[in-house]
């Protein structure tokens, strides 16, 4: 008896150990979580069979139920299963753009990224379409065409597949370990200088011609992310353009166009691009390397009292001390400084965590507000929960009672959307700008992976959203006041001193 003890007691640690070290280190086959189970239930029999008390037969009997629930949760209700969303040390990169990659190599990774779009997506609970596997049999086809299969191709391929399913959060992508990025990109940039053709075809007939390689949900943000692309020398090779003798065509502001022609040589690594465009910048990098996060400025804010305003900048939504205390700072100078606006500035905001919305409408005097509801895939399972009205925690010695304003552009995306659509959809402020990057009614919350072979980087979705007021037929979350991204807080001014 004491050894069948002994011996459940090792195996439980093994097994739920296991789970942990999958999470945070290193992949674990799913078959050593099926074993260990295996196991365990074969040492409950022997000690229901052995055992002389009822009672501990009882207490062994619903200890490892328990243990076999974690496990089995673990392994085949996990999301984050294999994935390296958790890892202590995550590494992102890929093999270089151009390396070639054998068939059975291309084959393995096209099958693990399906098999983790299978598992995870809640689009394919019951299994694959037949669009998706129509999808999968044209890009194993063309695989088995190529003669020299390159990073980039397999990443086209596989983003073919994905890119049918008109989820944003879900695609596969390369991220390389050192990019090569045009010289002239800043200095455009400061310039004011607009990218509107490249070798004579426009960004939209880019984005057509490569609508299957990018996964999206509005055209708009589809063409942020061709522009990016345009950047640099892998990229252009994943989009299928020779970086050696490419002409740009640009906007300048006054609305004159003109052309520039590049080769391979103008494509400069980014310690050699920031050495060219701005050398002081490098040296504030090279002085910084090594450190943390702490130098990284995601959140600020501004108090413009002529204007009556303050405005809140949200690079990304970091839900942290700093974000925390950012806001605190912001409301207690809005306070003793009577300001009656207040703004937040969440264009080309990517995302990340939703409660940053929830911290700032803490400070707004607001009883409660609807929160949306959400589908869950958790393997064989998908676990419903309806929008419900959420109490507001008010931090009642700085309750702000004035107008609230949200500044959106197509790359308000993810959690910035959310964020817009809490505000917009509760009736709690004015949305000013342009429509956000992805649909209220969309996929996320990712799980990440890395393919073993290739390296490349792919996200899957885990949760499918339900907008906060169902009733709202909008496909994107859409301003209350249209204007060019750009001329979002000039429009917003200029709409304060008419008021």
């Amino acid at each position: 008896m004491k050894k069948i003890i002994i011996s459940d007691i090792i195996i439980a640690i093994l097994a739920v150990g296991l789970i942990a070290i999958d999470l945070c280190f290193a992949p674990v086959p799913k078959w050593i979580g099926l074993i260990s189970m295996i196991a365990l239930l074969v040492l409950v029999v022997l000690e229901w069979r052995k055992g002389k008390r009822l009672w501990g037969k009882i207490l062994f009997f619903v200890v490892n139920v328990l243990v076999l629930l974690v496990v089995f949760v673990g392994t085949y209700c996990n999301p984050y299963r294999n994935s390296i969303s958790m890892r202590v040390h995550p590494n992102y990169n890929c093999r270089e753009y151009g390396t070639v990659l054998t068939y059975k190599e291309a084959k393995a990774d096209l099958d693990e990224a399906m098999s983790h779009l299978k598992n995870v997506h809640p689009m394919f609970l019951h299994g694959l379409t037949d669009e998706v596997q129509e999808r999968y049999d044209l890009a194993l086809a063309h695989l088995q065409e190529d003669d020299s299969i390159s990073v980039n191709d397999l990443s086209r391929e596989i983003e073919m597949i994905f890119s049918g399913l008109g989820d944003g959060h879900t695609f596969v992508s390369a991220y390389y370990p050192e990019y090569h990025y045009l010289k002239y990109i800043y200095g455009h940039s400061l310039a004011g200088d607009e990218l509107v053709a490249v070798n004579g075809f426009s960004l939209e007939e880019i984005l057509e011609a490569n609508s299957d390689y990018f996964s999206y949900e509005s055209k708009e943000y589809g063409l942020g992310k061709v522009e990016v692309y345009l950047q640099s020398l892998e990229d252009l090779d994943y989009l299928g353009f020779d970086a050696d003798g490419i002409t740009y065509t640009y906007r300048d502001s006054e609305g004159n166009l003109f052309e520039e022609s590049y080769g391979e040589a103008d494509f400069l690594t980014e310690e050699e691009y920031w050495e060219y465009n701005d050398p002081d910048r490098l040296r504030e990098q090279e002085s910084d390397e090594g450190s943390s996060d702490d130098g990284y400025e995601f959140v600020e804010y501004e108090v413009m009292e002529a204007e009556n305003l303050a405005v809140l900048t949200l690079y990304s939504c970091d839900y942290n001390e700093t974000y925390r205390e950012c806001l605190e700072q912001m409301f207690r100078e809005v306070k003793e400084k009577e300001i009656e606006n207040v703004c937040v500035d969440l264009r080309a905001n990517g995302g990340g965590n939703s409660l940053v919305a929830d911290e700032f409408i803490h400070y707004l005097d607001v009883d409660s507000y609807r929160s949306w509801g959400q589908d869950w895939r958790l393997g064989p399972l998908l676990i419903s929960s309806e929008g419900e009205t959420l109490t507001n925690h008010r931090y009642t010695d700085m309750v702000f009672d004035g107008n609230v304003y949200v500044l959106t552009s197509t790359g308000t995306f993810s959690s910035a959307m959310d964020f817009a659509m809490l505000i917009s959809d509760n009736n709690l402020g004015t949305i000013v700008g342009e429509a956000s990057g992805n649909s209220p009614r969309s996929y996320g919350d990712i799980s990440v992976f890395r393919l073993k072979n290739s390296g490349l980087f792919m996200q899957v979705s885990t949760k499918k959203w339900h907008r906060v007021d169902e009733s709202i037929a909008d496909e994107f979350v859409e301003p209350d006041i249209q204007c060019n991204s750009d001329k979002t807080l000039e429009v917003l001014l200029e709409n304060l001193r008419q008021q």
